[in-house]
């Protein structure tokens, strides 16, 4: 008796890790004229290398597909069933390809979000013994990290990221990779940023009293905040009076002169508020600039004849910043 018909090769693939076909003919899969095989898939995934196996992405690769089934033979693909549907797979995929990968997706990490400008750790789950990868808005990696048994995983930065920066997370097994998923680096950071040295004018000795004596400059400070609400306030703090190289002082002739209501006080030895949020100009979204004019703001009043005559008067204004409601 002599036996004809078709001898069917069955494929089961099943949420794979990976399973990796390269041509060793002229065929992905060889086939005669009585061989067909079939294809039976779930939570799949395939890639397509047309010419080079060995490039490090596929020419083509399909939609994560929930189920499927089709069959080849000799020279194309038939009975194609998939959900979703997708018009990639087959049409797209070559009788001749040389190399073809059934992966299934990796779920995205979950980031414990909000990160913050402030945040030297960013943690967060994602599939287990898996590589976590940070990118940045090109796709180059940053950082990289493992999840545990429990799917935790830590990232220990040197410094924090930038507020506003927009980083890019996915897993990693092997080469299986995940979606990629975004996070903005939220604000959350209140810091003076920079402070000039205040420089008095030049002046002549003579007997006046309560002589004001004017900044070279105006002056002006700059404070960094990436919060998204709150005020601040910024009080200033002369160490000790003005000073000489000799040791000579000018005592009580430090002020802050303010401009809102034209009221002096001392600022030897006692803590000033000299500005805050509101009255600050905000010069972007996370920079606030307060500047006084030369003969407003920080002012010495004295009488020169006091002063010792070729000498340079020097302080130390200590600074500080703090949160406000």
């Amino acid at each position: 008796m002599t036996f004809t018909g078709w001898i069917i090769l069955l494929f089961y693939i099943n949420t794979p890790q990976e399973v990796d076909l390269r041509a060793a003919g002229p065929l992905i899969i060889s086939n005669t004229n009585t061989t067909r095989h079939s294809f039976e898939i779930n939570n799949v995934r395939m890639r397509s290398w047309h010419t080079d196996p060995n490039l490090p992405e596929p020419d083509t690769s399909s939609i994560l597909f929930a189920t499927g089934t089709f069959t080849l033979d000799l020279s194309s693909f038939s009975n194609v069933n998939t959900t979703p549907s997708n018009d990639t797979f087959p049409g797209e995929f070559r009788r001749s390809m040389r190399r073809w990968q059934f992966i299934s997706d990796l779920d995205e990490p979950v980031i414990d979000s909000p990160i913050y400008d402030t945040d030297n750790t960013i943690t967060g789950t994602g599939p287990v013994n898996s590589t976590i990868e940070i990118l940045d808005s090109n796709s180059n990696i940053l950082e990289t990290t493992q999840t545990d048994a429990s799917g935790n995983f830590t990232f220990n930065l040197a410094k924090p990221f930038e507020y506003n920066t927009t980083l890019g997370f996915r897993s990693r097994r092997g080469e299986l990779t995940s979606l990629i998923v975004e996070e903005v680096v939220q604000g959350n950071r209140l810091e003076l940023e920079s402070v000039a040295d205040i420089i008095f004018e030049t002046t002549e000795i003579r007997d006046e009293p309560n002589r004001l004596i004017s900044k070279e400059s105006n002056h002006q400070i700059s404070v960094l905040d990436t919060r998204s609400t709150g005020d601040w306030q910024l009080t200033a703090l002369a160490s000790g009076p003005l000073e000489n190289e000799a040791g000579h002082t000018l005592d009580n002739s430090l002020f802050f002169l303010n401009p809102l209501d034209n009221s002096r006080q001392l600022i030897e030895n006692q803590a000033v508020q000299v500005a805050t949020k509101n009255q600050a100009t905000a010069q972007s979204d996370s920079i606030d600039v307060m500047s006084w004019e030369v003969d407003e703001g920080f002012v010495v009043i004295t009488n020169p004849i006091y002063a010792r005559s070729e000498s340079t008067y020097t302080t130390t204004i200590e600074w500080t910043l703090t949160d406000a409601p």
